[in-house]
């Protein structure tokens, strides 16, 4: 068995062979899916970056015509899922650092992180900008939190207990779940 990659993303593009049968159309399926579903992710972080709805709409459109991903969607190769998840790690940090409800963007991000890193371990070069972008909303809610309540202990102490419960054991328990199949 080859073991060059975390599995996860063969299984992903074994469930198109599952669905579509051994041939050239069910190895591609899920990887076309996922190159798919990137061009929408990439709309929801330009989206979210940018503020205005026709930038985003440009910026998915230049990305729906970009010759690699084309490529990568088209190939059985476990990038292309990389991408995808790399790019929901972003978008879910992106909405994290909005405000409002921080857990379930965090854990969604620490998720998305994970799964990216069980298809393939350069996922954890994008891991990093994630977390520095977490920790800068983390810093602002704290800078936020002192204003209300005078408690920066407390408001630190909750950070870090958020950012590594997200971004340390989430991922790492996604990541180890992608091993079960194997």
């Amino acid at each position: 068995m080859e073991t060059s990659h975390p599995p996860l993303g063969r299984t992903i593009i074994s469930i198109g062979i599952a669905l579509w049968g051994m041939n050239p159309f069910g190895w591609r399926f899920m990887g076309a899916l996922a190159g798919t579903l990137s061009v929408a992710a990439l709309y929801l972080v330009a989206r979210r970056l940018l503020g205005r709805t026709s930038w985003a709409l440009l910026a998915g459109l230049l990305f729906a015509f970009d010759f690699l991903r084309f490529v990568q969607s088209r190939m059985a190769t476990v990038d292309v899922f990389v991408l995808l998840f790399t790019l929901l790690a972003f978008w879910f940090a992106l909405e994290h650092a909005k405000g409002g409800r921080p857990w379930p963007w965090l854990l969604a991000a620490g998720a998305a992180l994970g799964a990216g890193l069980a298809c393939k371990w350069s996922a954890a070069y994008p891991a990093l900008g994630v977390a520095v972008l977490v920790v800068a909303a983390e810093m602002r809610g704290i800078g936020s939190a002192r204003g209300r309540t005078g408690s920066t202990a407390a408001a630190i102490a909750g950070a870090v207990v958020r950012m590594f419960l997200c971004l340390a054991v989430v991922p790492l328990v996604v990541y180890a779940a992608g091993w079960l199949p194997w």
